[in-house]
């Protein structure tokens, strides 16, 4: 099995589309965003990007 972060681990299945759609980017790139690889970036773009996925975040486990 792969140790490598996927964005089904924190968000339910879709959300890049969804948000996609939301912002007019490319699901591509917010998924890019969601699994991590623009972390280095604060711009207002990726802060958008986070806050519209936050309502399709998984509960953590207790």
């Amino acid at each position: 099995m792969s140790t490598r972060k996927k964005i089904t681990d924190n968000y339910f299945h879709g959300v890049g589309s969804v948000v996609a759609v939301q912002l007019n980017v490319s699901d591509r790139y917010v998924r890019d965003v969601l699994n991590g690889k623009y972390d280095d970036r604060k711009t207002e773009l990726v802060k958008n990007i986070k806050t519209a996925a936050e309502k399709f975040k998984k509960q953590e486990a207790n």
